[in-house]
C-alpha cells in the first residue's frame, strides 16, 4: 500500500529504474496521511521516489515542498547517484543548491535530446550525410550516462540513429563508458532500437607510398545492430564522435530497414493472388 496527500485522493506515477522500489511501469500511490507520519518514515518514503515523482510531490502543499526542497542531504545523494564525478563537475558550474545543480544537469540533457531529435528522426533506409550526424551529435554534447538512458534509450519513440548518437557520446566522449555497460543499459531500459542495424559508410584517403605518391581512395563499410557494433567495433564510435577529417574524407550513416515494396508489386502480387482463385 502506498501514500495520499492531503491535497490529492489519488496519484498515479510512473516507476522507475533509478527508485530502489516498485517494477517499472504506471504505479498508483495513495499518499494519504503522508504529512501525519514520522518525519523520519516521510524522508525514507520520499528518498525511494524517482524524481520526477519528487517534483510531483513537491507540488502538493507547502509542508512537501519545504521538506523536499530543504533536503540538500537527499539532493545530494541524488546527484552523486544519477552523475560521475566528472559529469558532477560540469553539473556544479554558478549553481547555489544540490537541488539547482542536479534539476539544472537534468534540464540540459532533456533540452540537448530535444534539439538532436529532429535531425535524425528519420524512416529506415535513409541515407544520412555525416554531417548532418554530427550536427546532432554536437547538440548532444555533454550530456551524461544516465540523460541517454533515460531520455533516449528507455523512449519507445527514440529513433534507431538517435539511439547511436547517444552510443557514441557514451563510449567515445569522456568520461568513457564500457561497452558492456551501454549494452546492458539499452536492455534494461527496453530500448527496442538497440537489436536494429546500422550501415556507416567511409570514404578513406589512399594510403601514402613514398614520395608524392598516394593509392586509390578506399571505401569502407561498417554494418551492424547497435549492440553488435557496440561489443565487436567500439573504435568506430571514436571515429565517428572524430567525424570527416584527417584520412576520412566523406561518411554517411542509414538505418537498416525492411525494404519497401514498389506499387507495381504489390499490384502483381494482387493479380496473382486473383488469377489462382
Amino acid at each position: 500500500r502506498g501514500f495520499t496527500w492531503h491535497n490529492t485522493q489519488r496519484a498515479t506515477m510512473e516507476s522507475s529504474p533509478e527508485s530502489p522500489c516498485g517494477a517499472p511501469g504506471a504505479m498508483p500511490f495513495d499518499f494519504h496521511g503522508l504529512v501525519d507520519l514520522p518525519f523520519e518514515c516521510q524522508r525514507a518514503i520520499i528518498d525511494r521516489l524517482h524524481w520526477r515523482e519528487v517534483l510531483a510531490l513537491e507540488s502538493t502543499c507547502s509542508h512537501l515542498r519545504d521538506l523536499v526542497s530543504n533536503d540538500e542531504h537527499a539532493w545530494r545523494v541524488r546527484c552523486e547517484m544519477r552523475f560521475t564525478p566528472e559529469e558532477l563537475v560540469v553539473a556544479v558550474d554558478d549553481a547555489t543548491t544540490w537541488r539547482e545543480r542536479f534539476m539544472r544537469s537534468v534540464k540540459r540533457g532533456m533540452k540537448a535530446v530535444s534539439n538532436a531529435r529532429p535531425l535524425l528522426d528519420l524512416a529506415d533506409n535513409t541515407v544520412v550525410h555525416f554531417r548532418k550526424f554530427e550536427e546532432a551529435q554536437r547538440r548532444l554534447a555533454g550530456i551524461t550516462f544516465q540523460d541517454v538512458r533515460e531520455f533516449i534509450a528507455a523512449e519507445r519513440s527514440s529513433p534507431t540513429l538517435l539511439v547511436l548518437a547517444g552510443m557514441v557520446e557514451c563510449m567515445a566522449r569522456e568520461p568513457k563508458v564500457e561497452p558492456a555497460e551501454v549494452v546492458g543499459m539499452l536492455k534494461d531500459a527496453g530500448c527496442e532500437a538497440s537489436g536494429k542495424s546500422v550501415r556507416l559508410t567511409q570514404w578513406l584517403l589512399g594510403r601514402l607510398e613514398g614520395v608524392g605518391y598516394r593509392l586509390r581512395d578506399e571505401v569502407v563499410v561498417h554494418e551492424g545492430s547497435l549492440e553488435q557494433l557496440a561489443v565487436d567495433n567500439p573504435r568506430l564510435f571514436e571515429v565517428m564522435l572524430r567525424g570527416i577529417q584527417y584520412e576520412v574524407r566523406d561518411m554517411e550513416v542509414r538505418a537498416i530497414g525492411p525494404e519497401k515494396k514498389p506499387w507495381w508489386a504489390v499490384l502483381g502480387t494482387g493479380m496473382h493472388i486473383s488469377q489462382a482463385a
